[in-house]
């Protein structure tokens, strides 16, 4: 990271918002699982959500992003959508450069072209945004880091600045209960699939966390993408997918040592006979 700028005049303010930014590029990159790293990555992320993480107001990360965009480590604009036949602000874009000696980070056309908040229209009407969700971490006391697995999980899944945190014992803001992949697994295989995506990255990040496993979330996210594809063969994957995942909440909250729920899943995924179709897809 620190190659990225070697010699570059910097503030502290725009180094610190370099090493913000550039972190959040890296795991954005491993959420959607990329083998090899680009020369940059875009993901659409609402000011007021850096801004709220680091401490900063929002004017002061628009003047540290403007530094960095001077030098080619970023791009970053507003990004506006229709609504009601007005166009208006749904967040942000941000380019972020990966690679030493690669091209100043560039966002492309279709990036900017792109609905990255397709709900945009009710979170609008409802005035459920980015500065709501911040205050709502902000009012539980959620720590730097609760607070930094929101703001990825926003940046994975703009989809999701309008869902309300999770309320828990320890407030650390993480992903929504996995309960919640029970109801919205059957309608994976009629979504859009822009949609479609942003709600199985949603919907893997919350197993993984249920199932105490978040360096698997990738391989839940392929689970759930390998049974619409099965499902579109004309194979019930999806439902039993969804039971056994039900099954293994039951366990969880039954069996508080479970010490590997999520090979628990698996374990269960072959008992239906399901696994190896899953993996063959």
């Amino acid at each position: 990271m620190t190659a990225l700028r070697d010699g570059l005049p910097l503030t502290v303010g725009a180094v610190r918002l370099h090493d913000a930014l550039h972190r959040l590029a890296r795991d954005v990159l491993h959420e959607r699982g990329h083998r090899a790293v680009p020369d940059s990555v875009t993901f659409h992320l609402p000011v007021a959500l850096i801004a709220g993480w680091l401490e900063y107001t929002e004017r002061h990360v628009y003047r540290l992003a403007d530094e960095l965009q001077a030098h080619g480590l970023i791009q970053s604009g507003g990004h506006a959508q229709k609504v009601g036949g007005r166009a208006l602000w749904d967040g942000t874009l941000w380019a972020v450069r990966l690679r030493s000696g690669a091209a100043p980070a560039r966002i492309r056309a279709d990036e900017w072209r792109h609905m990255w908040r397709p709900a945009f229209l009710a979170d609008y009407r409802t005035k459920c945004g980015a500065k709501w969700l911040m205050s709502q971490l902000l009012a539980m006391q959620v720590g730097p880091e609760g607070i930094y697995d929101r703001v990825l999980r926003c940046a994975v899944d703009p989809g999701s600045v309008s869902q309300p945190v999770a309320s828990s014992p320890d407030m650390s803001g993480e992903p929504a209960p996995a309960r919640e992949i029970l109801y919205t697994l059957p309608s994976l295989a009629d979504a859009h699939p822009d949609a479609r995506n942003m709600l199985i990255t949603r919907n893997a990040r919350a197993l993984a966390f249920t199932l105490r496993d978040m360096g698997s979330v990738a391989f839940y996210a392929g689970l759930m993408h390998r049974a619409v594809t099965a499902e579109y063969r004309g194979l019930n994957t999806l439902n039993a997918l969804q039971n056994a995942i039900q099954r293994v909440l039951v366990d969880v909250q039954e069996w508080p040592d479970l010490k590997r729920p999520g090979a628990l899943l698996v374990t269960r995924l072959r008992e239906a006979g399901v696994y190896d179709v899953l993996t063959a897809v």
